[in-house]
C-alpha cells in the first residue's frame, strides 16, 4: 500500500512539471525566442544536452519533412488526453508542415510601437470605470516616470488633483487606483514605488496563473529578505528558509528573469517575427508554419550513469538531486512537441473563425471574437489561449499581424456587430473631420447613428481611447 501512494504522488508531481513547461513554451512566440529557452535549459540543467548533427550550426532539424494536415491534428488531438486545462496528459510525437524552400522568404518589418504612456492608456480605455476613478488613473500614468515607477507621494498627488480638476478625493482612494488598475496593468510591475514592489507584483501575477511552490518561495525571499537578496547574502536566507541548494537556484532563477523597470523595457523597439503564413489557394486559406527548425535534445547518457551509480551506492540526496534534474529534462523535450501542436490548433481555429477577414484584410469583416469563443472551439482553458495568442505573429496578404489585433468583442449596444467595425467607422470619421473644428464624442455618436450604429458617447471615448486617439481639445489646430 505504501508503495503504491508513493508511486501515486511521484506521478503527480511529474504532470505538474510538464503542464508549467508547457504554459511557458506556449507563450513563447518564434523559433529564435524558443531556440535561445532551449539553450538556457540546456545550459541550467546538465541533464539536458542537444545532440549536434551535420546542419546549421545555429539549429538542428527535428522531425520529418513530411507535412501534417489539420485533420492529422484533429485525430492526435483526440488521442491524447491533454485539453489545455486537465491535471494529466500524455504528450504525442508531432511533425508539423515545413515550408518549402521555393516560398517566398518574408522580411522582419520593425513594429511600429505605442509608447509606454500611450499603451497604459489604450488599456485604461478597455476598463469599465466611473470617471471619478478614469479621472485619477489618467493621471496617475501622467506621473509614472519612464522607468515605470511612481516616485511622487500619494498626498501631493492628491492635492493636485483638487488644485487642477477640482476633484477631492483620499489618499485611499488613490492607492485603490495604483493598486487595483495601474499595478495590474502590462508591463508587469507598472506603477510600483520602489524596486522591492515592482518584483513583488511581478511574482504574484505570475503566481495566479502558474501556483507553484518555487514561486512561493520566490515570494517569500522578495518579501522577507530583500536586504540580504540585494546584498547577495544567500547563505543566510537558505539558513534561515531552511532551503536546499538545488530548490535555492531555481528561486533565484526565477528572481533573475524579473524586470527591474518595466517602463523601459516596453519602450525598446523590436522586430515582429510572424510563426505562421496563412495564404489563399484556390480560394481557401492555408496555414503554414514558418522556420521550423531547432535543436534536438536528449537525456545526457553520462548523467544517466551518474543516476545509476548513486543509486548503487545509496546516496539518497545526491541521487534525488540528480533524479530531479532528468524528470525535468524529459518533461521539457515532451512539452516542446505539445507546444507546437496545441498553438497551430489554436491560430488554425482563429482563421477559420475569421475566415471572411482573412480573405479580404478588411478589418470591417473583424467577427466578434474573444478568447473564450476560441477556447471552447479547441476544448483548452482560455489561460492557454492567452498565452498563445500573445507577442505571436502572423503574416497574411495583406501585411503581418499580432494575433493578439485579431480578437474584438461585441458592442453592447448591438449585438453581432464587432467592435472592430465601430473602431473603423471612428477612425475613418476623424481622418475626415475638420481639424480647426474636430468631432467631439457626441457628435462622433450622431454620426454614428447615422450610420445605423447605436453607441453611447461613452462607448464611443471608449473605443477612442483603445485606438490610442486624443480627445477633441488635443485634437484641435490653431
Amino acid at each position: 500500500m505504501a508503495l503504491s501512494q508513493k508511486q501515486i504522488l511521484k506521478q503527480t508531481q511529474k504532470i505538474e512539471l510538464s503542464k508549467i513547461m508547457l504554459m511557458n513554451l506556449i507563450q513563447t512566440p518564434n523559433d529564435e525566442e524558443l531556440y535561445n529557452t532551449i539553450k538556457k535549459e540546456v545550459d541550467e540543467n546538465p541533464a539536458l544536452e542537444i545532440v549536434h548533427h551535420e546542419e546549421p550550426e545555429e539549429y538542428a532539424e527535428i522531425g520529418s519533412h513530411d507535412p501534417i494536415s489539420i485533420d492529422d491534428l484533429k485525430e492526435q488531438a483526440s488521442e491524447s488526453s491533454y485539453d489545455g486545462n486537465a491535471d494529466d496528459w500524455e504528450p504525442n510525437s508531432f511533425d508539423f508542415i515545413r515550408r518549402d524552400p521555393n516560398e517566398t522568404h518574408y522580411e522582419r518589418p520593425v513594429v511600429t510601437t505605442f509608447s509606454f504612456r500611450e499603451k497604459l492608456l489604450m488599456q485604461l480605455g478597455e476598463l469599465n470605470l466611473s470617471e471619478k476613478e478614469h479621472l485619477i488613473a489618467e493621471y496617475l500614468i501622467g506621473n509614472l516616470e519612464d522607468s515605470g515607477y511612481l516616485l511622487r507621494e500619494l498626498g501631493a498627488i492628491a492635492m493636485d488633483l483638487l488644485l487642477q480638476y477640482n476633484l477631492s478625493v483620499t489618499e485611499n482612494e488613490i492607492e485603490k487606483i495604483l493598486t487595483q488598475v495601474i499595478q495590474n496593468m502590462d508591463p508587469s510591475g507598472t506603477g510600483a514605488r520602489n524596486l522591492q514592489e515592482c518584483m513583488l507584483i511581478q511574482l504574484k501575477q505570475q503566481y495566479q496563473t502558474q501556483k507553484s511552490d518555487e514561486l512561493k518561495m520566490a515570494i517569500n525571499v522578495v518579501e522577507n529578505h530583500f536586504d540580504d537578496l540585494t546584498k547577495k547574502n544567500y547563505s543566510r536566507i537558505l539558513k534561515e528558509e531552511k532551503m536546499e541548494l538545488p530548490v535555492w537556484r531555481n528561486v533565484l532563477g526565477i528572481i533573475q528573469k524579473l524586470i527591474p523597470y518595466p517602463g523601459e523595457s516596453s519602450a525598446m523597439p523590436h522586430y515582429a517575427i510572424p510563426d505562421f503564413a496563412i495564404t489563399i489557394e484556390n480560394g481557401e486559406l492555408c496555414l503554414n508554419k514558418i522556420n521550423d527548425y531547432r535543436p534536438q535534445l536528449r537525456i545526457s547518457k553520462e548523467y544517466e550513469d551518474m543516476y545509476a551509480h548513486y543509486r548503487k551506492n545509496k546516496n539518497q540526496e545526491v541521487l534525488k538531486f540528480i533524479n530531479e534534474n532528468i524528470e525535468k529534462a524529459k518533461s521539457f523535450i515532451s512539452a516542446l512537441p505539445e507546444r507546437d501542436r496545441t498553438v497551430y490548433m489554436i491560430v488554425n481555429e482563429m482563421m477559420n473563425m475569421q475566415r471572411d477577414f482573412f480573405l479580404s484584410g478588411d478589418r470591417k469583416q473583424l467577427k466578434p471574437m474573444v478568447l473564450k469563443d476560441v477556447a471552447e472551439k479547441v476544448n483548452m482553458d482560455v489561460s492557454t489561449i492567452s498565452r498563445a495568442t500573445s507577442r505571436r505573429y502572423v503574416q497574411t496578404p495583406f501585411g503581418i499581424l499580432l494575433l493578439k489585433d485579431i480578437f474584438t468583442e461585441a458592442t453592447n449596444e448591438q449585438d453581432g456587430v464587432s467592435s472592430e467595425v465601430i473602431k473603423q467607422e471612428i477612425v475613418e470619421l476623424i481622418e475626415k473631420e475638420d481639424k480647426k473644428a474636430p468631432l467631439t464624442d457626441e457628435k462622433l455618436a450622431a454620426l454614428l447613428l447615422k450610420k445605423g450604429y447605436q453607441i453611447s458617447r461613452r462607448t464611443v471615448a471608449k473605443y477612442r481611447e483603445q485606438l490610442g486617439i486624443s480627445a477633441t481639445s488635443m485634437r484641435k489646430e490653431k
